[in-house]
């Protein structure tokens, strides 16, 4: 009986941290209509980014020999072009597009990958950034503070956690 009892009180409070989130979840996630239109967006780079110009790419965006486009909003904009100091102000939504090679050209898109800005005190110690990955349809198919994404991102965090912009 009582390691019953000593059973279900660790349920209990497995259950619990599984319902609260761990103090990571989204109650409000960015909505895919949020970003579908970002192909009509300022387009970042000036020609299509191969390569790894963090140096730690690893496996992320197609790897250095994918193809990467690269779109800000409008509200975003002035920060990415450097008209304005980081950090970048709350609606800010960066994409990305990864693009397989295929023999050393630019193949089929393989999934978008999105940086969206949120309110102060969603994820204060990684500048408050939701991270998205989608389909090539732009299906979401993960989202929120995705450990992977700001693992990575961290290192960038002198330019609000953010690595490409319009001076490189």
């Amino acid at each position: 009986m009582k390691k019953l009892f000593i059973l279900l009180f660790i349920l209990s409070i497995l259950s619990f941290n599984l319902y609260a989130g761990g103090g990571t979840e989204d109650l409000t996630p960015t909505q895919a209509s949020e970003f579908s239109s970002y192909a009509s967006w300022t387009k970042v780079n000036g020609e299509t980014i191969t390569g790894d110009i963090t140096g730690f790419l690893g496996a992320a965006h197609e790897r250095s020999k994918g193809f990467r486009e690269i779109y800000v909003n409008d509200i975003g904009q002035p920060v990415e072009f450097g008209n304005q100091a980081y950090p970048f102000p709350e609606g800010s939504i960066i994409v990305k597009e990864s693009f397989e090679n295929n023999k050393g050209s630019k193949g089929d898109l393989s999934n978008l990958t999105i940086m969206v800005k949120r309110e102060s005190a969603y994820s204060s110690d990684y500048g408050d950034w939701e991270y998205i990955m989608t389909k090539p349809d732009g299906t979401i198919s993960r989202q929120g503070q995705l450990s992977m994404c700001i693992k990575c991102h961290a290192k960038s965090d002198y330019k609000d956690y953010t690595f490409f912009d319009s001076s490189m």
